[in-house]
This record gives structure tokens, C-alpha cells and sequence, in this order.
């Protein structure tokens, strides 16, 4: 399936490469077990990270962000595909598209459809970046592809994120626990790549914090080993407090 449609998200592009700080693509869960309120906390969340000032700050200094949108459930879903933000103008009209986003489908749960259509819409999309990343969220695990939500480790998710990552795109997940903590560990052991990290919300209700902190380490390129508090502290202090981490790195 990847393969029939992957020419809808790489088409030729004309011109010379744009050249960007970080070029995301975002890789969403839209899985049965995401309720119709939960998927509005999620793309609402969303919404009010690109229309943050704080976070179009990070974007505006950090050489610009190029932003595509995955959905997954059954299969994967090209949702948006890349769009260029420089400025607060272009961030908030994306902030606009993301609270208008109309759900792809349910069902079951494929981390790595939508983890393979993301990889695919790299190339030739005619952009390049400092830093290519996957960002995934989601609330449960991979149960498609020879893999069962019961399976503590899936080798095909691994080797999935393997071939990614030895292309040089990091993978950052975000784990929305909902009462389940081992999605964190699921998380990192089969879905992070080596230099990303794994995000933690405890629910929907708590997603928005999750989601500013997130985007905020990807678009600033903070090292994966960089503790919790201290992108609370970056994120609450600003672009002041970023560019400090900068020097002091």
C-alpha cells in the first residue's frame, strides 16, 4: 500500500532545494482507541503549539521548520503534506490547519505504515534540513504486521526504525500512557531511534503540555540526554533562555 500512493507525498519539485533548521513529520494515531474527544484534544493540542508565540519564536531563530502530517490507523494516511514555516504568520496558518483536520479513519493500530509513510515523503520533497525528523504520538501499540498489542517487542517495528534512522532521520515518540505505563518503555525500546527521545503525557487531558515541550526540543535540536526540567525551564523562559542553552552547549 505504502507503495502505490508514496508518489503523492514525494512529488518532483521544481527548483532548488530549500535548506530549513528541521524538517518534521508529524505521525499521528488515529487508532481505534482514540476517541472522537480524544482526537479533538489532540489536533486542538496541535493548533495551539503552532500558534504559540514561544514556539514561532523557536522557529523563526532556529532557520526555519518544513511540516508534513501522517495519520495512522488501519494503514497510513498522507493528511498534509509539507508546508514551510518561517515567520508567525505561516506557523498560526498551520495552526489553522491543524484545528480543522479531519480524521483519516479508526481502526487498528500500525506505528509502522505511518512511520514508513513519513520516511517515504523525504525524498524529493525538495527541502533539506539540519536535523529530519519523525515525530510520533500515540496511545497504543503496534497490532498489525506480524505484531500483536501484546508483544513487548516487535522486531518489524525495530527494524522499521533501524532502516529510518541509518538514513539519518530521527524518530522522537510521543507516549500518551492513559493509565499504562509500559507504552513508555514500548516506546523506547522499539519505536525511539538512537539520539531521539520518547515524550510523555499521562492522558489527552495533559497532551498540550506534551506536545510544547516536544516540538520545542525538535525544532531547537536539544540533545536527547538533556533532562525533563530542563526543557520545562527553556520552553517557560523563552527564546532568551534557548539561546543561553546554546552557549553554554
Amino acid at each position: 500500500m505504502i507503495l502505490a500512493i508514496s508518489t503523492l507525498l514525494v512529488p518532483l519539485r521544481a527548483g532548488p532545494i530549500v535548506t530549513v533548521g528541521t524538517q518534521l513529520s508529524l505521525v499521528i494515531d488515529v487508532s481505534g482507541s482514540i476517541t472522537d474527544v480524544d482526537y479533538d484534544l489532540q489536533r486542538q493540542a496541535y493548533a495551539a503549539s503552532f500558534n504559540s508565540s514561544a514556539i514561532q519564536n523557536l522557529i523563526i531563530n532556529s532557520g526555519g521548520l518544513v511540516v508534513n502530517v501522517v495519520q495512522f490507523g488501519t494503514s497510513a494516511h498522507a493528511t498534509y503534506g509539507w508546508t514551510l514555516l518561517t515567520d508567525a504568520a505561516s506557523a498560526s496558518n498551520f495552526a489553522t490547519m491543524m484545528s480543522t483536520m479531519v480524521r483519516s479513519e479508526s481502526g487498528r493500530t500500525d506505528i509502522i505504515d505511518g512511520i514508513n509513510m513519513a520516511y517515504l515523503s523525504f525524498a524529493n520533497s525538495g527541502y533539506d534540513a539540519t536535523k529530519k525528523v519523525i515525530d510520533v504520538s500515540g496511545d497504543g501499540y503496534q497490532n498489525q504486521q506480524s505484531c500483536t498489542t501484546s508483544d513487548t517487542i516487535c522486531a518489524l517495528l525495530q527494524s522499521t526504525r533501524d532502516t529510518i534512522s541509518g538514513a539519518g532521520i530521527t524518530i522522537n515518540g510521543l507516549a500518551i500512557l492513559s493509565g499504562d505505563p509500559s507504552l513508555e518503555t514500548y516506546y523506547n525500546d522499539n519505536l525511539k531511534s538512537p539520539g531521539g527521545f520518547v515524550e510523555v503525557a499521562a492522558d489527552f487531558a495533559s497532551f498540550q503540555t506534551a506536545i510544547d515541550l516536544k516540538l520545542a526540543r525538535e525544532v531547537n535540536n536539544v540533545p536527547a540526554d538533556v533532562p525533563e526540567p530542563s526543557t520545562v525551564v527553556l520552553l517557560g523562559a523563552g527564546l532568551a533562555a534557548m539561546a543561553g542553552w546554546k552557549l553554554r552547549r
